[in-house]
């Protein structure tokens, strides 16, 4: 049951469900990998909910339906006021709370055969698999891997994980293979490799460095015309850095825009003009975590929060949940909360000291006060150790600074945050992601006057 393509789920889910012959309210449909009814809906079962939400997530997708009766699955409906009453942001902490990565899912009512219906319908996993972090109840068990089997969502079998593994292997090795095909093919003295975080260029010889304003002047295009006699000039990278015609006209780019862009171009403080800036802001409801710099992009925009809501509202992202968590970040109605425990440490001031204190600390508290520490005086200190340091306590540290120590030291700040990334982050694991872009987005919330 592949979602069609140029269809929102809501229409998606309309089409699917079917009555059976002669009946004015009995579905055809039975419950399987994708589909699970529910007679009614109750907040008090979102641990429930959530099991199968990261089962879907696991396997296809598919879609939670309430308002629809046990077998025989009849159409009842589903009360419009205790369904309109879900909270994204609620179900949302749940979820965040309770597993990772985060998963990508929204929420909406449709009416089929004159019954209006509610439903949680969530996205495949782009990172898989999903895994649960936290217990809750006797629904959802720390370390589980739930996958949706038919009508059921249990624990993962080996033949399923093992296949989720495999497909996650085969895929990076294509695109390494891709890549080497691309090496081959040019030659591999006329390949470079563009580090876009830094402005370097390396190739067979020693690297240079691209000018920070050219730099920012890139613009990577996933589609478009090209026009090789008029607009603005552009640079073609084919074995040589050489000056060519470009583009006829800017281009609009619905995609290719990714959560790693919009934090690097937060956390090197790329100097974006507006309609840069207010694509940028546009992407983010295309990605799938909520945790991404927005406030940044919105001032470069020079837009007013209501204004920048409305892009927001606006975009032909499907993911009505995520426009909403947008909203509600740029509202500042659902800010980062500091995370974890705090306990006295002494304080380092040295890079010996502090790898000393780390080694030596018996608890994760204990770490984050000592790399709190160092934040608060200095995190210069710490950016030798970027290969060492651990990154979930380090970004769980980041959101115990107050607004005034965060803005006093916000350059070294970024500049930490910004080496991490670019060493650490595709080899942490989904926890410490998730951990990383929360820091990343409380500092963009906290510098947001600054």
């Amino acid at each position: 049951m592949p979602l069609m393509a140029g269809r929102s789920p809501k229409e998606h889910l309309a089409s699917l469900l079917a009555l059976k012959e002669s009946s004015t309210n009995a579905l055809r449909n039975r419950e399987n990998s994708q589909l699970e009814f529910k007679e009614t809906f109750n907040i008090g079962s979102r641990a429930k909910y959530a099991r199968t939400m990261a089962s879907f997530a696991n396997n296809r997708g598919g879609y939670i339906v309430f308002g629809v009766e046990p077998s025989p699955h009849r159409l009842k409906g589903v009360s419009s006021d205790r369904f309109d009453a879900l909270e994204p942001a609620q179900l949302s902490e749940f979820l965040n709370t309770h597993f990772s990565p985060e998963l990508s899912w929204e929420v909406d009512s449709v009416e089929v055969f004159g019954v209006g219906l509610g439903y949680i319908f969530t996205h495949e996993a782009r990172e898989k698999p999903m895994i649960a972090i936290t217990n809750s109840g006797d629904a959802v068990k720390s370390g589980d891997v739930y996958f949706r089997y038919n009508a059921q969502s249990s624990v993962i079998r080996y033949p399923e994980l093992r296949g989720i593994i495999e497909d996650r292997v085969a895929r990076e090795r294509e695109a390494w293979l891709q890549h080497m095909r691309t090496i081959e093919r040019v030659g591999a003295t006329n390949v470079s490799i563009l580090d876009t975080v830094h402005g370097k260029l390396f190739g067979a010889g020693a690297p240079f460095l691209i000018d920070e304003k050219l730099l920012r002047q890139l613009k990577f295009i996933g589609r478009g015309r090209f026009s090789e006699s008029e607009g603005a000039p552009t640079l073609r990278v084919l074995g040589k850095v050489q000056p060519v015609s470009g583009l006829e006209k800017e281009i609009p780019v619905p995609v290719g825009i990714h959560a790693e862009d919009l934090i690097t171009a937060f956390l090197a403080q790329r100097d974006l003009d507006q309609a840069q800036a207010k694509a940028y802001l546009r992407e983010a409801t295309y990605q799938p975590t909520p945790f991404l710099p927005l406030h940044y992009f919105a001032r470069l925009s020079q837009l007013t929060i209501a204004e920048a809501q409305k892009v927001v509202e606006q975009s032909q992202s499907a993911s009505a949940s995520q426009k909403k968590r947008i909203v509600r970040r740029l509202a500042r109605d659902e800010m980062i909360a500091p995370m974890g425990a705090i306990a006295e440490s002494p304080r380092q001031s040295s890079r010996a000291g502090i790898e000393a204190a780390l080694s030596s600390a018996k608890t994760e508290a204990q770490k984050r006060s000592v790399l709190l520490g160092a934040l608060r005086r200095d995190p210069r200190i710490l950016a030798e150790s970027v290969s060492t340091l651990p990154v979930a306590r380090l970004s769980e540290a980041v959101t115990h600074l107050t607004p005034r120590q965060l803005a006093d030291h916000a350059a070294g700040i970024l500049e930490l945050l910004l080496s991490v990334f670019a060493n650490r982050f595709q080899g942490l694991s989904p926890i410490e992601r998730t951990a990383f872009r929360k820091a990343v987005a409380f500092c963009d919330e906290n510098l947001r006057d600054h």
